[in-house]
């Protein structure tokens, strides 16, 4: 070389101070005895010569983010010829420096504290937590967030190029992954379920925001702390931890209990109004289920006999009444503790009153189960029979005759039982006759409430009994597949050099309204076979057929088939049509 032309070299970041750089293509001896001398015409660059030779030296450190040092360096190095009258030139020589990974992400505001209501719905936005990677975008600046521990998790990972964000709740065992390549700046999420993780998880691989992933339960769980990581995808790759303390809020969501279903108290034969009577098996109380609201209660009696009872509405405590003392047959009230602050919230139960001790009925109503189950198709129609609550008397019917011609025999129960259900939502959707069947009031929508559950008790005015009554809704494939739209039209920049590799066009959006359904999406038609679709209803062209391509539009026809029993599907036109760039790119292939 004799000038004019630039020397370039490319260093790592991390190059040690003395290194050798590089050595300069330039004609001649430097040495002491030799024919030229080389010198740089900067002062205090961060580069310099070796004295007496051709070599480029590190003198001071390289930064690529110029937080230690100059990203880059460009010199000027003068040759001239010793012994001879040739003028000097110039060695122009530029020296620039690739990114290491040699910053660890950084968390912004860290640690954090969230204080989130066990009500909150899941799905619901708690939280968005950032870190940032003071590398260049790429590889070392892509930043992998996680929770620790865990066990039995699941990963969503989408790797992209750089300046990525991963979030994920970590470790896991029996992990699935998805791994789509997407443009630069792209942000990344994956989700590892953890130890108290699986209620708290990143909402998708477009977002960092932490959401309810579980439902919270302020009686099960009132606090807990887990560890955020945040990583890098450099190699190797680096790390920063840091905690987020949960703290779960009480949410009005149960109904009070008594401390006994039922009591009863036996009326001296001396007593006096005003009285105060003692009930067994302990005095009438009933609290708030929600611990952390714990709620005032307020106690009532109901039904036909109410006006006979003096009941406390603070204390619960059971006075005698004039109206009582001349009632002398036995008698049961249901009493009701209710929640002064919300009377949809209630407890209910039995108070049984009798004049002294005496034998217990021959016969006391029992149920003949301690649990009753129904499985409901969610199509059955209002008034149908859902189940029968057997009870020991069971409800006696007798035999009528219509007016009508001819004659019809009907079934008239005149049965003295009661039936009673805790939970006021119970007669939204079901009633129960004096015969004890349950009967549907209102459809049912299997996506909506897939179960119910409740408490039934039953009385003869002497004794009571309870069980538990279990509806399952069974599901009806009552929605076929729809897409978002009647057709999609997808753009694709041909590359006639991926050959091999599945170009990205675009996505197919499909719904179906029946919860456990999935949809399995297939392409057909005279291009089907040019192009792929996957689970997610992304649609790729394939690289390998590019070369046999004859037209710049692609025709295909798209069908969405579920799961349900019968299966339904739907069609839907698909069109995907290359850009110019994919035409000229192939003919120059060509």
């Amino acid at each position: 070389m004799n000038g004019g032309a630039v020397e370039s070299f490319f260093i790592s970041e991390d190059t040690p101070v003395g290194s050798v750089i590089g050595t300069l293509s330039v004609n001649g001896d430097p040495s002491e005895s030799g024919d030229i001398t080389l010198r740089l015409q900067e002062v205090g660059a961060a580069v310099g010569i070796a004295a007496g030779t051709r070599n480029l030296t590190l003198l001071r450190p390289l930064d690529r983010e110029e937080a230690r040092g100059p990203s880059n360096v460009y010199v000027n190095v003068r040759c001239d010829r010793r012994r001879t009258t040739d003028p000097s030139f110039i060695i122009p020589v530029s020296v620039r420096v690739w990114d290491v990974n040699d910053n660890a992400p950084a968390w912004a505001g860290a640690p954090y504290a969230l204080r989130v209501s066990e009500l909150t719905a899941v799905g619901a936005r708690v939280l968005q937590p950032r870190a940032t990677d003071a590398d260049q975008p790429g590889p070392h600046a892509t930043v992998h967030y996680s929770v620790l521990p865990a066990a039995h998790s699941v990963s969503l990972t989408i790797p992209r190029p750089h300046a990525t964000v991963h979030y994920s709740v970590l470790p896991a065992a029996h992990s699935v992954s998805l791994t789509v390549p997407r443009p630069h700046a792209t942000v990344h999420y994956s989700v590892l379920p953890a130890a108290h993780s699986e209620y708290l998880g990143f909402l998708n691989e477009l977002d960092s925001v932490l959401v309810v992933k579980k439902p919270l339960d302020y009686e099960t769980l009132k606090n807990f702390t887990i560890t955020l990581r945040a990583q890098d995808q450099g190699t190797p790759p680096l790390h920063n931890d840091t905690t987020l303390e949960v703290e779960v809020l009480d949410a009005d969501d149960q109904n009070p209990k008594f401390s006994h279903e039922h009591y009863s108290a036996i009326i001296p034969d001396d007593a006096e109004p005003g009285t105060i009577l003692e009930t067994s098996p302990g005095p009438i109380s009933a609290v708030d289920q929600d611990t952390g609201i714990d709620a005032p209660l307020q106690y009532s009696a109901t039904g036909d006999h109410r006006h006979l009872l003096a009941l406390d509405r603070d204390t619960g405590a059971l006075a005698l009444t004039a109206a009582l003392l001349r009632h002398r047959d036995p008698l049961t009230v249901v009493i009701k503790a209710t929640q002064v602050d919300n009377p949809d919230r209630y407890a209910l139960a039995t108070l049984s009153l009798s004049r002294a001790a005496r034998a217990a009925p021959a016969r006391a109503v029992r149920f003949t189960r301690r649990q009753y189950d129904a499985a409901v198709p969610e199509d059955a129609a209002p008034a149908a029979r859902l189940l029968t609550l057997h009870t020991e008397p069971p409800a006696t019917p007798t035999v009528g005759i219509h007016a009508d011609t001819p004659p019809r025999r009907t079934r008239i129960y005149t049965s003295s039982l009661q039936f009673y259900v805790s939970d006021r939502s119970f007669l939204e959707k079901f009633a129960i006759d004096s015969a004890g069947e349950v009967l549907l009031r209102r459809p049912l929508d299997y996506e909506t409430t897939d179960s119910y559950h409740y408490q039934v008790m039953v009385t003869d005015g002497d004794s009571n009994d309870t069980a538990s009554i279990n509806i399952t809704v069974l599901n009806v494939n009552e929605w076929e597949p729809r897409f978002r739209y009647p057709q999609y039209e997808f753009h694709v920049d041909g590359d006639p050099r991926a050959a091999a590799r599945l170009l990205p066009a675009g996505r197919l959006d499909v719904y179906d309204g029946d919860k456990p359904d999935t949809v399995a999406l297939t392409l057909r038609g005279p291009d089907a076979n040019m192009l792929e679709v996957n689970e997610l209803g992304e649609v790729f062209l394939r690289g390998e057929m590019l070369p046999a391509l004859n037209s710049s539009t692609l025709h295909a026809l798209a069908t969405a088939r579920d799961s349900g029993h019968p299966p339904r599907q739907c069609d839907n036109e698909q069109r995907e049509e290359d850009r110019v760039e994919l035409t000229a790119s192939k003919s120059e292939s060509t």
